[in-house]
């Protein structure tokens, strides 16, 4: 059973229309309306709207997922009072529950009705009722649980830190000062941190005695305001006697017995995501999600895993899960897409480009095209631009040219396996892309690095790297 933190919002937003004309008194009613999602001001597509009766004799059960246009319609009810409730996958993801409504159908009625997502402004007096949450300014919510038999944790630590940079308008120097919050779990392991900044990468500590700490990365998204993270401790020495007794029996492999299996659905502002990576921290294996934001990760380590997230034009993030043996079906995720603001575009665009620019002032171990450079070229895909590197080649696909790779054949993989050695490509920082993911003439800069240890040091490459860097308007 799942613990939530219980938040109900009184009041849920359903309009009912005044009731449309009655026919005779045997006719069946019908309710129908639409769903409005007050945060992306959007219809959103994929809700499920339920609809519940109990009578004397039966109950009366119901559900109706939304279209594209949030429309949804329930026909042929028999008359009498019902019970409207409203799932989302935002509203699931932060475990958060409108309160039904009621509307009472008479016979041969047609009601229309309209549900909203509450906005972000009620989010935020939702969570924080004694905080103001501007723009700018969101609030984490989640759970701290022991690891074993997830029992709450009373009195954990949870603390929060980030940098806040400023620039001296007259000197353009930046000084940057770290900020953070402190709060404690209460007797259900609950916390809130209100007041932390939206859109920035936040730290999150859980810890408390006879506990290993967790750490990861959180971000608030701005139109929502409000993220959501459980967090799972493990016991010191449960961690140490599990590592001797492996160890003793000189068995380094986890058996079947002690991994299982994640799952669950990537979003993005309103529609599952496809092409998000998925991988475990310290793990090279990665997971993609399918054309329905659907991914699945096997043979994870059961306990506390930190897993991050990334698709190219989203900012990554991590999320925490404890996986227990068999299937773990996580809450679903949602990505925020990068925006670049009118008031800091010029801004943002010197600050991509800027360490691609002084690298390529020495230029004395990579290859630099900037877009005039790729333009010249007439790329029709990505990988034109390296086809013809010596010591690199074109690895193709089955299935399509968006999905081929690129493999060295001086890496070090190649040295001691006759498999190519892949590529590793970035596209704005992340890493394990396809090259062909991105269209040619969407780059601001590439940088191309064939030797085994020429690319900067924060972007690993073995076998080489390639950086692309997408324009910014």
């Amino acid at each position: 059973m799942r613990h939530t933190l219980n938040y109900l919002l009184a009041g849920a937003a359903l309009c009912i229309a005044a009731p449309a004309a009655v026919a005779q008194h045997s006719a069946p009613a019908r309710l129908e309306g639409v769903v409005v999602d007050s945060i992306h001001s959007a219809p959103p597509s994929g809700a499920l709207v339920l609809l519940g009766r109990r009578t004397a004799d039966t109950t009366i059960s119901r559900s109706a997922t939304t279209d594209d246009r949030g429309r949804f319609t329930f026909a042929d009810l028999p008359p009498g009072e019902y019970v409207v409730a409203l799932e989302s996958s935002l509203l699931d993801s932060l475990e958060l529950v409108l309160a039904p409504a009621t509307v009472t159908l008479s016979p041969g009625e047609r009601r229309q009705a309209t549900l909203a997502i509450p906005s972000r402004t009620t989010l935020g007096t939702l969570v924080c009722p004694a905080v103001t949450l501007p723009a700018g300014v969101g609030a984490i919510i989640g759970r701290v649980e022991d690891a074993s038999d997830a029992t709450p944790l009373r009195d954990a630590t949870l603390t929060v830190r980030w940098t806040e940079t400023t620039v001296d308008p007259a000197t353009l120097r930046a000084t940057s000062v770290t900020q953070g919050a402190d709060v404690r779990t209460d007797s259900l392991g609950r916390f809130r941190v209100c007041g932390v900044p939206t859109d920035t990468y936040l730290d999150l500590r859980a810890s408390l005695d006879a506990y290993h700490e967790l750490l990861l990365q959180v971000v608030v998204p701005e139109d929502v305001g409000v993220a959501r993270q459980d967090l799972a401790l493990t016991r010191g020495e449960h961690a140490v006697g599990r590592l001797a007794a492996q160890e003793a029996s000189g068995d380094h492999a986890a058996p079947a017995a002690n991994v299982g299996t994640l799952s669950g659905i990537v979003y993005g502002t309103t529609a599952p995501l496809s092409r998000v990576q998925l991988q475990r921290h310290d793990d090279p294996a990665v997971a993609t999600t399918d054309s329905l934001g659907r991914y699945r990760m096997p043979n994870l380590p059961l306990g506390p895993q930190v897993v991050e997230v990334r698709r190219v034009g989203y900012m990554p993030r991590q999320f925490s899960v404890n996986v227990r043996p068999g299937e773990n079906r996580a809450t679903d995720l949602h990505l925020t897409p990068i925006v670049a603001l009118d008031s800091i575009r010029v801004v943002a665009r010197r600050t991509v480009y800027r360490e691609f620019e002084s690298r390529a002032k020495v230029a004395s171990f990579g290859r630099f095209l900037r877009a005039e450079d790729i333009e010249r070229k007439r790329p029709l895909l990505t990988s034109d631009l390296v086809r013809q590197i010596p010591g690199w080649t074109v690895v193709r696909s089955t299935t399509s040219d968006l999905d081929v790779g690129i493999a060295s054949t001086r890496g070090i993989t190649s040295l001691t396996s006759p498999i190519p050695c892949s590529v590793n490509i970035y596209i704005d920082g992340v890493p394990h892309q396809g090259i062909n993911w991105i269209d040619p003439y969407s780059i601001g800069a590439m940088e191309i690095y064939t030797g085994t240890s020429t690319a900067p040091v924060q972007y690993p490459s073995p076998c080489g790297a390639i950086l692309i860097w997408t324009k910014r308007p």
